[in-house]
């Protein structure tokens, strides 16, 4: 069937082979549950929270009926609603074809009703040959059944299942994540003291390459390794990673470094914070500090729409700016880099 068909038959009742078909036992109520859950935002569902970021918070479920769940709470960005959902996964029985999965994808939403919420198909996937279902019972509530088919590999079975999504935008009142419309003059006043707080600090740090500010290593290579930084975060959902960036005595190209960056938030919605962020830096940076370009090491244009350095008298330590878009290209996030250089070949 061509992708055409398919969309045409989304707009049309519950295709006849999925009213025939049967829920797997128990989905039905679990559906019905989270539905029912949905005007409180899963407050009868909601435990302990199991993660905490800029843009959005999950929970775990409290029903142990409900498989592989776990509760998203999405904040509100210039781009995005606010939302909450609940999500779970049902495995079916080994064997199961991914057609039959779609089947009872179908059948277990036909279960919430036809009066006030709708059955719809979803675009197929040419991969899987999986069908996506929702159910809608407002233009902000729906439930999504996505079927998926993981091919086997040489540790694990192939695996068939069902995906559903129970979700409640909100339109109204909505909360937003933090830096989404601008920074307060309070969040202005913090940001200023996180930034001088990481320059002290790395500068202090930076002879000695940082050693009494390397955390757990996240990851070691032949000449670059990177820690996450004992330093405790300044600034909320802020990041801060000491990396080393280590050669031979025969590389020219650049010179061997030690870098302490803290990363901000996304921001959104302030076009001056670019030079918000270079008085930040300026005010703290000892006497004779000169901002320049590195032709050589180009350290200050790396990969950003805007960036700017800083040199000590002696040449030795850099301190960088530089503002990057965030992950959807919809904020900026401003790294703070404490750079301590070292001859090439000489380093421990």
């Amino acid at each position: 069937m061509g992708g055409t068909a398919i969309a045409l038959l989304g707009m049309l009742a519950v295709p006849a082979f999925a009213q025939s078909s049967s829920p797997p036992t128990g989905i039905a109520h679990i559906l019905k549950i989270a539905v029912e859950a949905m005007p409180s935002d899963f407050a009868s569902l909601r435990g302990r929270k199991t993660h905490d970021d800029q843009f959005y918070d999950e929970y775990a479920v409290t029903n142990p009926n409900i498989p592989q769940g776990r509760i998203d709470h999405s904040l509100a960005t210039p781009q995005d609603h606010e939302y909450w959902e609940c999500f779970f996964v049902v495995p079916l029985p080994p064997g199961t074809t991914i057609a039959a999965a779609s089947d009872m994808a179908a059948s277990t939403l036909g279960t919430l009703g036809p009066t006030p919420g709708y059955l719809t198909m979803g675009a197929l996937n040419n991969k899987t040959g999986a069908v996506t279902y929702t159910w809608r019972r407002s233009p902000t509530e729906r439930v999504v059944a996505t079927p998926f088919v993981k091919t086997a590999d040489g540790t694990q079975q192939q695996e068939t299942g069902i995906a559903y999504s129970v979700r409640k935008d909100i339109v109204q009142n909505p909360h937003y994540a933090m830096f989404s419309r601008g920074l307060t003059p309070g969040e202005k006043l913090a940001t200023a003291k996180a930034v001088a707080t990481e320059i002290r600090t790395g500068l202090l740090a930076a002879p000695k390459d940082f050693s009494v500010l390397r955390g757990s290593l996240i990851r070691a290579g032949d000449t670059r390794t990177r820690y996450r930084s004992g330093l405790p975060d300044q600034l909320r959902y802020s990041n801060c990673e000491v990396d080393s960036d280590l050669f031979s005595a025969q590389d020219t190209a650049m010179d061997s470094h030690w870098t302490l960056t803290c990363t901000t938030p996304a921001v959104f919605n302030a076009p001056d914070m670019w030079n918000a962020m270079r008085s930040y830096v300026t005010d703290v940076l000892p006497a004779g500090w000169v901002e320049q370009m590195n032709p050589r090491t180009r350290l200050a244009t790396l990969m950003s729409d805007k960036a700017a350095r800083w040199d000590s008298p002696q040449g030795q330590t850099s301190v960088l700016l530089e503002e990057n878009p965030d992950d959807d290209d919809s904020g900026m996030t401003y790294a703070v880099s404490v750079i301590h250089f070292i001859p090439n070949g000489t380093q421990g």
